[in-house]
């Protein structure tokens, strides 16, 4: 016969199970964004490492700290083609993706152009952009996404990519879970839609009080 338990005791237990349950979800939400992350950065990865050992055949010493200087050097004007035609690709693949950002950064740092000594020094220093919390960031990225929908990964590199910020990999996606609970956000798959009336997602800036500090501070 199971043991009858009093009110105040099935209503912690009642609880505890709700605890168990969400925990487990999320650790399942928190385990396909880890692969798509692994996947998506294994891909970029092999890419870069069999380009940059491809440098090698045309004599080049890619061992080297910075073996950049020397390949700007005997490239010429070539280099900055080479750099563009990286953001001509990057351009396109964005105008696919709504939350993409249009500005890509050339990402060979090592070999930077040479500033002359009397250059201002506000010339080095990156642009500094509005830095909102990752809830306004989220909230805002699932409206312009509308009907295609947006995933998890995509909205991380995005805010990367804008904001020059290191995103934890689970950030996103709690953040996305936290809003479908609060009615913002729903799922399909593996692909997120906002849920919010079109006048709270288009001011994503006005949030409750007591909402996430700044992401990045």
């Amino acid at each position: 016969m199971a043991a009858k338990f009093s009110e105040a005791e099935l209503t912690a237990m009642t609880v505890l199970l709700s605890r168990v349950v969400e925990g487990e979800n999320i650790k399942k939400e928190i385990d396909e964004q880890r692969k798509i992350l692994d996947e998506s950065y294994d891909a970029a990865e092999k890419q870069r490492a069999t380009a940059y050992a491809a440098f090698a055949v045309f004599g080049f010493d890619m061992s080297t700290d910075k073996p950049w200087g020397a390949v700007r050097e005997a490239m010429g004007k070539a280099w900055q083609d080479g750099v563009q035609l990286a953001r001509n690709r990057l351009s396109a693949a964005h105008k696919a993706n709504p939350i993409a950002k249009e500005d890509v950064k050339e990402s060979v740092p090592q070999a930077e152009p040479e500033k002359d000594e009397d250059q201002s020094a506000e010339d080095d220093a990156p642009s500094v952009q509005p830095q909102p919390t990752i809830r306004e960031i989220v909230i805002a990225q699932l409206s312009a996404a509308g009907e295609i929908g947006v995933k998890a990964a995509e909205v991380r590199k995005y805010i990367e990519l804008t904001y020059n910020q290191t995103v934890h990999e689970k950030t996103v996606g709690m953040t996305l879970y936290r809003l479908s609970k609060d009615g913002f956000a729903r799922r399909d798959g593996r692909t997120w839609f906002s849920a919010k009336p079109e006048a709270e997602a288009e001011n994503p800036g006005v949030d409750a009080p007591g909402s996430e500090e700044s992401a990045f501070s």
